[in-house]
């Protein structure tokens, strides 16, 4: 699910990878959050660094015609061209350290908005629990819609993908005890 797909299915991705316990457990004994969140800022850093040719070689995939473009833009009531280009200007989002949070909750499509209880459930649910000491609740309450650094979003993302109440809403097929 490339291009933010998954958070139109059904039941939306909201996580930006899966890092569930028994994965962050393969880094013991080292802690998941120094390893991973200094690894993953590094690389994101060096992606913020070459934004410019990596959107470039992206736009390039907007002209693929193996990639059903026009399938995804149709079940999304978008034009092809409006959709591919909506992908994009995500991709040059995050690759400018942009709040993971305000990210997943701008592509998250209508529908979700339109339910009032819902969309407010939603969203407390992807800014975290400021009382657990969640990275993303400490982002989201300054009300920035950018991460101060590449290690900051890359804390939010291992954030994001640890929590248990996120995780706990992935596509129920996903089996991750195979």
């Amino acid at each position: 699910m490339a291009f933010g797909l998954g958070l139109t299915l059904p039941a939306p991705e909201l996580v930006p990878f899966r890092l569930t316990r028994t994965l962050a457990r393969a880094v013991a004994p080292y802690d998941r959050t120094e390893l991973l969140v200094h690894d993953l800022g590094s690389a994101l850093g060096a992606l913020h660094a070459a934004r410019a040719a990596l959107v470039a070689a992206l736009d390039v995939f907007s002209r693929e015609p193996l990639l059903d473009w026009a399938r995804d833009a149709h079940r999304q009531g978008e034009a092809q061209e409006a959709f591919v280009g909506n992908r994009l200007s995500v991709v040059r989002r995050k690759l400018s350290m942009a709040n993971p949070v305000s990210v997943v909750m701008h592509e998250l499509p209508p529908k979700y908005a339109q339910n009032a209880n819902g969309w407010e459930a939603m969203q407390a649910l992807l800014r975290g629990d400021a009382a657990r000491g969640n990275v993303r609740a400490e982002v989201c309450a300054r009300g920035g819609q950018d991460c101060a650094s590449t290690l900051e979003q890359a804390a939010c993302l291992v954030d994001m993908a640890t929590d248990a109440n996120i995780l706990g809403r992935c596509w129920r097929g996903w089996r991750p005890w195979l």
